[in-house]
């Protein structure tokens, strides 16, 4: 079986065509055309709720969280006690 070409790569009808079988360049108008139903793409996976990007820092935030430079995409944990050391604090 060749590749399909043109209208025919997405007609139901492309296996039992004529038009198909006597056309080297491809088919680009036929009245018998007919879209193949094919599943649609599945949605994007949801983003990381841990990787969401905050601009700044909630007001109560306490330790060193509360000035770093990498908190807008840190996943690590915030207790509300604080964070009081982390080697990735910039």
């Amino acid at each position: 079986m060749t590749k399909s070409i043109g209208l025919c790569s997405t007609c139901v009808y492309s296996g039992n065509c004529a038009l198909r079988r006597n056309s080297s360049h491809g088919v680009q108008f036929c009245e018998e055309y007919e879209v193949e139903n094919r599943p649609a793409a599945p949605p994007p996976p949801p983003a990381n709720p841990f990787r969401r990007r905050v601009e700044r820092p909630p007001v109560r935030v306490l330790g060193l969280c509360s000035n770093c430079d990498n908190y807008p995409t840190c996943s690590f944990p915030k207790p509300e006690a604080g964070v009081w050391h982390c080697e990735e604090y910039r």
